[in-house]
This record gives structure tokens, sequence and C-alpha cells, in this order.
């Protein structure tokens, strides 16, 4: 493109005749500080949709053809969101299940302490005290008179209160990652895809292997901090309310929390397990493998953030190695029966049997729940 002013904008127009939009276009963007750059309209309006679109409205660029046929949308779009999240942060839930819920920060932590004063009980007590010992080897706690190191950030931390369908209390301590502006990457995380799950059922299939979930606990708390913050402890933790904590791991809310435990986890499962990433997807890790009858395999670790998914002939030696550098869910060990919003269902057939299914109508069950709710039920013939 030319050489134009860099608040100036062009557009360069190629029209798609059979459906009539407008494919190709060129913008000039700051990037940083007076840095300057021509962007490809189409990547722009996919990476920053809100900006370009407020861009073109504020230069009365609107009417033109490269803008005219979804700058409209994105705006009533954007509106509508804004609409929905001040509606729910007005309505914003005092009891769930007929208990009064506590609202969050240090407000919320001195209500729930009152609560169980009124009620004679210690659950929201108890919630508190469990959250507190499980971020407190985080936390990095400072002497009376020692100095925060010069380049760490101040943050506040937030408590998080819940029940649950058995009516337990649960409380999260939270880091308020909207006071932090780390570097853009530190803040990106990948997770293994859907397709990736279905060709790993189909591996085990086709190789008769077994398949084992499991889902780690504090998953985050195992990674360090990937930002140079600190904060001031609140009333949740009792006697050391007021104190400095520097953060050292990486606490769930920070940006960074995502990134950081990606990378550690990787660097377990490439150093202490030795296995490799896939190059089609890189949170599918494999390992070369002998059968007890000597055939040569591949095992299958699935990642997604901290749920896991084995696939081996005995994924369960897979997940006790694991279990020696994180602390797995003992209760969360087991077969999937859902996997990723997917309901899994496994069934056996005598090979012999002329009717397989006995369910004649199984398979458009299965077909409706996938086109109506995006429910994908696997059903494996084995």
């Amino acid at each position: 493109p030319p050489n134009h002013h860099p608040n100036s904008i062009t557009i360069y127009i190629l029209t798609n005749f059979e459906l009539g939009a407008i494919v190709s276009g060129y913008l000039c963007a700051q990037i940083h500080g007076d840095e300057t750059e021509w962007i490809d309209l189409k990547t722009a309006k996919e990476a920053y949709p809100i900006q370009v679109a407020e861009y073109a409205v504020a230069n009365k660029l609107v009417s033109e053809p490269a803008f005219s046929w979804w700058v409209p949308y994105t705006l009533k779009k954007r509106d509508r969101i804004l609409k929905a999240v001040k509606r729910r942060a007005l309505t914003r839930k005092t009891e769930k299940f007929g208990l009064e819920l506590p609202g969050t920060g240090p407000k919320g932590v001195r209500r729930a302490y009152k609560i169980d004063a009124n009620t004679g009980s210690n659950h929201w007590g108890n919630a508190i005290e469990k959250e507190v010992k499980t971020v407190l080897p985080a936390l990095r706690i400072l002497g009376p008179n020692e100095p925060v190191s010069p380049g760490y950030t101040c943050i506040d931390l937030m408590t998080v209160f819940d029940v649950k369908m058995d009516l337990t209390r649960k409380a999260r301590i939270c880091a308020r990652g909207d006071q932090t502006d780390p570097p853009l990457s530190v803040t990106y995380a990948s997770v293994v895809t859907r397709e990736s799950i279905c060709i790993g059922f189909l591996l085990a299939l086709l190789n008769g292997l077994d398949i084992l979930s499991a889902d780690i606990a504090g998953a985050y708390l195992n990674a360090p901090c990937a930002e140079k913050i600190y904060t001031v402890l609140g009333p949740e933790f009792g006697d050391l309310e007021g104190r400095t904590a520097v953060v050292e791991k990486a606490l769930y809310g920070l940006k960074s929390s995502g990134f950081s435990w990606r990378s550690t986890l990787s660097k377990t499962l490439r150093e202490e397990m030795e296995f490799e990433q896939c190059r089609g997807d890189m949170d599918v890790w494999r390992k070369p493998a002998l059968k007890s009858n000597g055939e040569k395999y591949y095992e299958y670790i699935f990642v997604y953030t901290d749920d896991l998914m084995a696939v081996s002939e005995n994924p369960r030696a897979i997940l006790e190695k694991l279990g020696t550098h994180y602390m797995l869910k003992p209760d969360s060990i087991a077969e999937p029966t859902t996997f990723l919003g997917a309901t899994i269902s496994k069934r056996f057939v005598d090979p012999s049997d002329s009717n397989p299914n006995p369910n004649p109508n199984l398979t458009s069950k299965i077909q409706l729940e996938f086109e109506k709710k995006r429910v994908c039920c696997l059903t494996f013939w084995l």
C-alpha cells in the first residue's frame, strides 16, 4: 500500500461477485509507540473487531462497502454483551439453595464469619481455613520491616464464596489479575482439541488399549509465578492480616497462570516421563512402548489444563508416576464417562450377534443430542 499518513486509511476493494461481499482491504495501524504498519483488513477485523469497528464509526467509514456489512452487527453485539454483564453484576445472587452467600473481598470475608456467629456453626470458617492452607505455600511472607524488592507490583487478593450441591461451603482465594499488565507472551496457554480426543479414543479402540482420566488438584499452585507481584494479606489470613507477601506461585486469577502451569507440566512430561509432543496438537503427548506380547505401540497423554487422559495398556502406571510430581484427586482416576462436555459410553458386544445394537433408536438419539445440545456421545463397539 502507498505511504499514507498513519491516521488515514485506504481500502482496496475486491468484490466477490457470487456473494457480493468485500474480501480484501488494508488499514494503517499504530503498533508500538510511533511505529505504524499496514495490516490486512481481514486480519485486523478478526483480531480486533471492536477497535476496527469503532475506528470506522469515528472516521465516518461505516457506509463504505468494506465496513457496512459487518460494523453495525459487531457494535450491536458489543452492546448486548455489555448490557448482559451489567445486568449480571447488578443482580448478583445473595443466596444459593436458601443459604446466604457472602460477597467478595474483605467485606465478604467478615460477613462469612458473622454468618457463622449468628448460626452457631463454622461452615464458612472451615471453608476459608481450608483455602488459606492451600494458598499459603504459594506466598512468601515478608518480615515486619522487610521491604519489597524494586520492580514488583502490588495487587489485591479476592475471596469468592459458593455453595455446592451437597450444601458444602466453598471458598476460593483469587488474585486480581485485572490489576496487572503482563506481556502477551506469558498470557496464552493452549489446550487439547476435541478432534484430538476423538482420535485418541479411536486409537485406543484399534490397538486394544485402556483409558483412564484424572484431575490434578490445585494445578496452578504447582507452577512458579511469571510476574513480579506482591499483596497485603486480608482478614481471611487471620493473624497474618496486614502482612506483606510476595506471590511466588501462579495463583488463580492471574493472566499468566495458565501459561505458567502449562510450561511446568510440559517440562515434567518431557524431562521426567520422557513423553514428546505431537506435531499436529502440542497438547497431545506420546511415548513409544511395548505391550506384554512384545508388540510396539505409543502411549498417549491428552492435556486440557488440569484434566488429563492417559491411553495405554496400563494407563494407571502412567498416572501413578505423574502422581509422584503432582497431587491427583483420588476419586477422579477412573474410566472417563464425560470429557470436554462429551458423554462417553462403552459397550461390549458379542461378534457373533447379528444385531449388535440392542437399541435401534440409539443412533438417532445420539444424532439428535449432537445437533441440539452439541454433546457428542461416543459409543465403542469392542
